[in-house]
């Protein structure tokens, strides 16, 4: 499945195909390091398409199979990155 997402991908293909590809190898995955690393690269692929609901989907999925602080730490900045675009909110700097 990921191989098929590469391949849509590389042939300019529809990035819903490539991200269904991504989603589909996530949920097919047994191994619990393993579908909490394609659920993060799912995840990523989906706030840059704007699929935000499904981004929380497999958030939650991450969370749920997180073994290391660096899958932690992805899932924390992942969800940091949603908050800003889905609330829309630019903080400025005191100074300026």
């Amino acid at each position: 499945m990921e191989r098929c997402a590469d391949r849509a991908q590389a042939r300019g293909g529809v990035a819903g195909g490539r991200l269904a590809f991504l989603e589909r190898a996530t949920m097919l995955t047994q191994d619990p390091a393993r579908r909490t690393e394609r659920a993060l690269g799912a995840a990523g692929a989906n706030l840059q398409a704007g699929a935000f609901d499904t981004v929380r989907q497999l958030l939650s999925i991450a969370e749920a199979g997180a073994t290391i602080d660096l899958q932690q730490a992805r899932i924390d900045l992942i969800a940091a990155d949603l908050a800003f675009v889905t609330t829309g909110a630019v903080t400025r700097h005191p100074c300026c």
